[in-house]
This record gives structure tokens, C-alpha cells and sequence, in this order.
């Protein structure tokens, strides 16, 4: 049985994402509210004159709901993803090729 969003817990996920490098840190804080906001606050000063970040502080019910609704923030870890896979491959064909 799937549970009811609305019956579950806010976990809290703060995004710092460099949009010049294409780069996301993500910092989950499950259900600890304060301490988010506290690290969001304390991003937000540190990051305050680099104009191409962002910081997001999210609340949801999953990292998975997160992923749908801020795919922006998961490009960078989609693209890690096919590059190991690539270079993988490259690998393996140059190994069968050496043989």
C-alpha cells in the first residue's frame, strides 16, 4: 500500500548549486528543521556576492520527489553517471583491443 504524502515526515535537503560549474552540493537534514535553516542561513552568507550560485532549501517527503520536482539540481550528478560509463567503456575497448 502507498503511502499518503500527507502522512509523512518533511525531510529538508539544502542545494548549493554553481550554475557557472555546473556543480551541486546537497546536505540532508531529515526531519531537523532548525538545523537546515540554520545551515541555509549560513550558505546564504557565505555564497552572498558569488552571483551564480544558488541556495535552495527544500522540504519534502523524498529525495526522490525532490529529484522529480528539482531535476536542475541532478544534471551534474546524471552526467558523472554517463561519464563513468563512457570512460568504462573506453577502457574495455582498448583492453580488448591491446589483446
Amino acid at each position: 500500500m502507498m503511502k499518503n504524502p500527507a502522512e509523512s515526515p518533511i525531510l529538508h535537503f539544502l542545494f548549493v548549486y554553481d550554475r557557472e560549474n555546473d556543480s551541486v552540493d546537497m546536505t540532508e537534514f531529515g526531519e531537523d528543521s532548525e538545523r537546515a535553516l540554520d545551515a541555509y542561513a549560513e550558505a546564504e552568507r557565505k555564497y552572498r556576492h558569488r552571483k551564480s550560485f544558488d541556495i535552495v532549501l527544500i522540504g519534502s517527503d523524498s529525495l526522490e520527489s525532490v529529484r522529480e520536482t528539482h531535476s536542475t539540481y541532478f544534471k551534474s550528478e546524471a552526467h558523472s553517471s554517463i561519464d563513468s560509463v563512457l570512460n568504462e567503456l573506453v577502457r574495455m575497448e582498448l583492453n580488448h583491443s591491446a589483446q
